[in-house]
């Protein structure tokens, strides 16, 4: 019996496996991946292409490849990134309308109808990495340097598609990803500086946020726990608020971190020690 669960970590590129497929006397014919094997075999092509050779005179075949953005740098590699990579983007200071400036240039058609606030509206350290990412990827031909992660093939014996199926595991980072990471930390002086100026903005917020604090009346009669924390969650909703705290992921966070529940408290009893002090 065939292992189903057969693995191999190469896929025969596009144009050798139609020619195999060929030279058995079989009519390759390339589908859209949106079909399901019944009996998955486990070997390799030139084997699977002698059996189908047997049973039919027609086979059928897929390809995947990564999409444009896991390729290219474009705008939606920074909408999807995470971890480091967000991180530094937001370092950084680039702001979310970078995403349609570039694509704008990627992808041309698409902005034949829409209007554009131009290049004054960015950064001059905006239009420069612009230009750095599409050097980039102009020098990347997506047909000649992908390999494709996904392949199935099969023919179709009394109603039944037998075939194989291969599909490689995907990196932790892209190939875009780990450029775009490269180009941003060349940039390691507006990194440091930015950091620096988030943390003194970060500071000049927490202190007038204890002011606000200390001066409600909602606050102030806040006098257990568990009226505190509800006070505090309702402020959580404001993502400038939470961007003290949890910086880049303020965009997606609906909990409020200990470190922001610990603020709270520690303003409470600042406050009730001041109010004491006065009373005094």
């Amino acid at each position: 019996m065939m292992n189903s669960h057969y693995k191999e970590q190469q896929i025969t590129d596009k144009a050798t496996f139609v020619a195999l497929a060929q030279q058995n006397g079989l009519t390759p014919i390339e589908v859209i991946p949106d079909v399901k094997l019944s009996v998955q075999l486990s070997c390799p092509e030139g084997v699977f292409l002698q059996i189908a050779s047997s049973k039919s005179n027609e086979l059928f075949y897929y390809y995947e490849y990564p999409e444009d953005y896991e390729i290219w740098i474009t705008g939606k590699t920074f909408d999807e990134a995470d971890g480091d990579l967000r991180r530094i983007i937001d370092l950084l200071g680039i702001s979310q309308d970078f995403s349609w400036y570039i694509d704008e240039d990627i992808y041309p058609e698409l902005y034949t109808d829409t209007g554009t606030k131009g290049d004054d509206y960015f950064s001059s350290f905006e239009r420069k990495l612009k230009t750095e990412i599409l050097r980039n990827n102009a020098q990347i031909k997506k047909d000649n340097s992908v390999a494709p992660h996904r392949f199935m093939a099969f023919y179709i014996d009394s109603g039944c598609l037998i075939g194989i199926y291969k599909e490689l595991p995907k990196p932790r980072f892209s190939p875009a990803e780990n450029t775009l990471l490269s180009i941003l930390s060349a940039h390691k002086e507006t990194v440091e500086k930015n950091m620096e100026a988030n943390e003194n903005h970060k500071q000049e917020i927490r202190e007038k946020f204890r002011e606000y604090l200390i001066n409600d009346v909602q606050f102030r009669v806040s006098t257990n726990l568990k009226l505190r924390k509800e006070y505090a969650y309702n402020l959580w909703n404001d993502r400038k608020l939470r961007w003290i705290w949890e910086g880049f992921n303020a965009r997606r966070s609906r909990y409020a971190t200990e470190e922001y529940y610990n603020f709270i408290e520690r303003t409470y009893r600042e406050m009730k020690l001041i109010n004491t002090k006065n009373e005094n």
